[in-house]
């Protein structure tokens, strides 16, 4: 496996364990390895030798190399879901908590189980209590945010996302619906949405959240449809 994959499994059984709240639904969520190897193999040779590179330059601490060598990976296969999440854990590194969502979200739109590893290593690394506190001052200044500006539906949506991610907030499903509320076609909120439903293991809800977001964005309707897919398959071969 990976680095980045060991890494995401050491600290996931960490915080499988003491998690009460992903401990449950984690079952639901089928271990797509279809979909890695379809993703990482349209990143080719040249690919592949640029993200071990990135990988490098993160492990050394050096973000701005470690972005610099991802941004050529997702130019070969923008929906590598390894880079994207490389690209989010260097911008929060950083202290760019807004970059850094806006590349976690591209990394769980193509591999949904990316949410429950990213909310398991990246932001609840139990050795860097400064990366926690940041990522919890990214959510106030997503609701300063608000405060100035009531239609922010791109802020609901991200402070809905870090909400899930951190599972300090239980309104982070009213977040979402609110950014729907003020933009009814904004994909990326109906797709976070669908994903909680999902995660929560509310087949119904996840579909009618789906039937929506196939009219705006196909590949992120695809994407949630397959997993439930995977996941009734999971269930039938493991009843």
């Amino acid at each position: 496996m990976k680095r980045l994959g060991i890494v995401i499994i050491f600290y996931s059984l960490f915080l499988f364990i003491s998690s009460s709240i992903l401990a449950q639904p984690i079952q639901f969520l089928p271990d797509d390895s279809l979909l890695e190897e379809e993703v990482i193999k349209r990143r080719g040779e040249e690919g592949k030798q640029l993200f071990n590179k990135s990988m490098e330059f993160y492990q050394k601490e050096e973000y701005d190399k470690a972005i610099e060598y991802c941004m050529k990976v997702i130019t070969i296969n923008p929906d590598d879901y390894e880079a994207n999440s490389i690209l989010g854990m260097s911008y929060a590194k950083k202290g760019d908590f807004k970059k850094a969502v806006e590349y976690y979200q591209k990394s769980t739109n193509v591999y949904p189980k990316q949410m429950i590893l990213l909310a398991t290593t990246t932001i609840f690394s139990p050795d860097d209590q400064d990366y926690r506190k940041n990522f919890y001052k990214a959510i106030e200044d997503y609701k300063n945010e608000i405060a100035k500006n009531p239609n922010d539906y791109r802020a609901y949506n991200n402070l809905g996302y870090l909400s899930f991610l951190l599972r300090m907030d239980p309104e982070f499903e009213e977040y979402y619906k609110k950014s729907i509320e003020i933009k009814p076609d904004y994909a990326q909120a109906h797709y976070n949405l669908a994903f909680y439903y999902l995660f929560n293991e509310d087949k119904k809800l996840a579909l009618e959240e789906c039937k929506i977001l196939e009219k705006l964005n196909k590949d992120l309707a695809k994407v949630i449809f397959r997993t439930i897919e995977l996941a009734e398959k999971n269930k039938a071969n493991n009843p």
